[in-house]
């Protein structure tokens, strides 16, 4: 499967509304790297200015790969990881 095949987990669109930080920090990926996941399954937890954000897996398919590990700060609209949906 190729990378434009995959489905990216992209924290822009999980942003809690207005804020004035572009900053988040990965808590924790409750999925590792290579398991199956189902959509809307909660799969990790981020932080931005104290405020803790589920993570949706976007599709059903396997994790495939963990962009922003564990205690990694991203940016807004940011990659956290990337899924191979099935089918």
């Amino acid at each position: 499967m190729s990378d434009g095949d995959r489905v990216a987990v992209d924290s822009g669109a999980l942003w809690p509304g207005e804020t004035d930080d572009d900053v988040g920090l990965v808590l924790d990926w409750f999925v590792p790297e290579g398991s199956r996941v189902e959509a809307g399954e909660r799969i990790a937890e981020f932080q931005v200015e104290k405020v803790d954000v589920d993570v949706p897996a976007p599709a059903t398919g396997v994790l495939a790969e963990v962009v922003r590990g564990e205690d990694s700060e991203f940016e807004r609209g940011d990659v956290l990881a990337y899924i191979e949906p099935e089918g």
